[in-house]
Parts: structure tokens; sequence; C-alpha cells
């Protein structure tokens, strides 16, 4: 298992090579891929897992938001340890995930929480916390459920990740606004339908929802690392009403910001 954290980065060739009869299994927590399977030029989006059966994978990776967070697991067909065997049962690789092509994709709840629990310190820790999560998700591509979340290949072209990545920075640095689809639309000369397509297939979420989540993860590093009061922090992040702000603020985070701020600083 490989954990990947890259900033400043665009191309990268050095690959992981992959033995025969190997499976390699991709999940993106941040920025988005750009590779070439098959002769297809394919894109592995955040939230989106990828399960590969190819020995070599291509030599040529564009990481088109120029940074990217994710976990590669590697699996050799046959040859599981008798922990993972007792744990999935009989496991014959490939032939029992149900897929002609060399490659394919899901996306779901499931695989989402999965991998963040992966992500979580306790767990990376834990060499059998992490055999666990493997026959986890082992055990579900295997399953029928697995086919009914597949989906196709990241639909996303180059410019169209260039224009949601160029709107991204556009709203990063100005969290102290509110910023409407109309607005964008008009600055960056695309339709409001196409924004809306693009923010649900690049991030999984609606232009809406992903503003709130980047204006409260700002305003949560706020209220841990500045001394600024509520009203102060709520501006910051485009809200005149401190009670607005508080309420979009415990939606995400399930305490008030004057709670999360005295429970963080209780902890560090």
């Amino acid at each position: 298992m490989y954990f990947h954290n890259y900033s400043d980065i665009e191309q990268f060739k050095t690959p992981l090579r992959i033995t025969p009869k190997s499976i390699r299994i991709d999940y993106a927590y941040k920025g988005t891929v750009n590779f070439e399977g098959d002769k297809r030029n394919l894109y592995l989006a955040p939230f989106v897992l990828k399960v590969d059966k190819r020995s070599l994978d291509s030599e040529n990776y564009h990481f088109v938001d120029g940074s990217f967070e994710g976990i590669t697991i590697l699996i050799k067909e046959g040859e599981l340890d008798s922990e993972l065997s007792q744990l999935v049962g009989n496991f014959q690789g490939w032939t029992d995930f149900n897929h002609s092509e060399n490659y394919f994709f899901l996306k779901s709840s499931f695989i989402e929480n999965l991998f963040n629990d992966l992500k979580s310190k306790s767990i990376k820790d834990s060499l059998l916390f992490l055999k666990l999560k493997v026959a986890e998700l082992i055990l579900y591509l295997k399953s029928s459920q697995a086919l009914k979340d597949s989906i196709r290949p990241e639909k996303l072209s180059a410019t169209d990740n260039i224009i949601i990545r160029n709107i991204a920075e556009y709203l990063n640095n100005n969290l102290n606004k509110q910023v409407s689809l109309h607005f964008l639309s008009i600055k960056f000369n695309v339709s409001q339908t196409k924004l809306k397509t693009l923010f649900k297939e690049k991030y999984g979420k609606t232009f809406h929802d992903y503003c709130t989540a980047q204006k409260m993860d700002y305003a949560a590093k706020l209220l841990v690392k500045s001394d600024m009061k509520i009203f102060q922090i709520a501006n910051e992040v485009g809200y005149i009403s401190s009670s607005k702000f508080s309420s979009a603020f415990k939606t995400k985070y399930f305490l008030a910001p004057r709670d999360f701020r005295k429970k963080l600083r209780l902890n560090s």
C-alpha cells in the first residue's frame, strides 16, 4: 500500500511497475490525474476508485491540478497472506471482479468512507486494521453492488479541467465574497449549465456545496490558528450574518464555531 501526497507537480514519469497477474487499485482524495490506458486518454478524479490489471502502467502521468493526494494498493493474484486469505475466502483474482476490460472505475459512498478510514492515523499505523480494510475492499469488489457502482472513465477534457481549476482558484482567493454562478459564467465565458456539470463531475458536489465546504474549511483554520472574533471570521468567508455563518459551520462540523474552537484548542 502506497500513500501519495504531491504538491507543485505536473509530470510523474517513474510509475509503480506491476508484475504480471497483479491488480493495482488507485483512489484519489485530491487532484486529478490524466494518464493513458489502452490507447485512451483517461482521468482519475477525486473520490473515484480505479482498478487496473495491466502489468505496466503508463509512463506518463499528468497532474491536472498541479498536486495529488491518494492511495495505491497492489495485490498479487494467488499470493495473499494467510490472514487476508482467511478474511476474503477463495479469491481467484481479477476474474472475481466480473469485468472484461483491463480496468474499471467506481464511485460510491462505501468507497469514500472506506478510504477516509484508511487515511486516519489510527488505521495507517496498524497493520491489522489495514488488512481488514483491504479485505473489506476485496469483498466489495467481488460483490454485485460493485458492478452497480461502476462508472464510465472520467469524462472531463483537459480544457474542462483547466477551466474548473481556474474557477476553483478564483473561488479560493475570494472566500470573503458571495460569488454566483451567473458571475462566473460571464467571467470565464462558460454557460451556467456547463458549470454545474463541471463541478458535479470534478468534485462530486454542487457548486453551492463546493463553495460552502471551502469557506467552512477556511473558517475552521481561522478558528484554531487565530484569535479573530466569530463575526470577523464570518466576514472573512463572505457572511454578513454571524448566525447564518454559525448555522452553516455547524452543519459541516456538528459544532458551533465557538465550541469548535474551544474543543480543538483543548486537544492541541
